[in-house]
């Protein structure tokens, strides 16, 4: 098991970040291996950046929250905008020899192959954007949080292999589509079909980038 830093920006006008940062929690909670945590508002650049300088120890980053193609957003970033980056090409080097899992919109299509290029040892991403924001009937919460710490345990647990990840990730992904089907009819809230095209796109959309 690695050091690693969970990171959830979280903004009280973003409903999308309120899920993905319970999802951050959840995952903080059922580690093997407790994280450093940078979460809410305190998750920008500079704390960021400054609690790696502060962690030579950490080796890993599971990030939760906004993503563009070529950046993960932090928590001063308002809704729609393309700033202020937490994460980018003008900073990913400073996470050499890490694994990362990127809970995020679009940045398996660029800053995947930066960070790679800049001595990231994997990074685990997604190339389209996710439908993340719709709040999951608490029956099958579990299974949903289990479909998105299935690659960040197989990462911290130190796999490596693609297939291997996809794999878990699709038997997660599995699991969660059949809790949504056994929900009753007065539980099958507006986003329950998102929620469904959530599983899919964890599993279709995966970018593995690596060295």
């Amino acid at each position: 098991m690695t050091e690693w830093l969970v990171v959830a920006p979280e903004r009280p006008d973003d409903e999308t970040l309120a899920v993905t940062a319970w999802i951050a929690r959840e995952t903080a909670a059922r580690a093997a291996t407790a994280p450093v945590v940078l979460a809410g508002r305190a998750a920008v650049r500079s704390v960021f950046e400054q609690r790696l300088a502060e962690r030579a120890d950490l080796a890993g980053l599971a990030f939760f929250g906004h993503g563009g193609e070529d950046r993960l957003f932090d928590a001063d970033r308002p809704a729609g905008a393309d700033a202020p980056a937490l994460l980018d090409r003008d900073n990913v080097g400073r996470l050499r020899g890490f694994w990362v899992h990127a809970f995020a919109c679009s940045s398996g299509k660029q800053l995947a192959t930066h960070a790679v290029e800049q001595g990231v040892t994997i990074y685990v991403g997604y190339e389209r954007p996710l439908d993340a924001g719709w709040d999951c009937p608490p029956s099958a919460a579990p299974e949903l949080v289990a479909l998105v710490t299935s690659t960040t345990f197989a990462l911290l647990e130190g796999e490596r292999d693609e297939r291997s990840l996809r794999a878990r990730a699709s038997r997660a992904a599995d699991d969660f589509f059949w809790a949504l089907e056994a929900l009753p009819d007065d539980q099958r809230t507006g986003g329950w079909i998102w929620l469904h095209a959530l599983a899919q796109q964890l599993v279709d959309s995966m970018i593995v980038a690596r060295r």
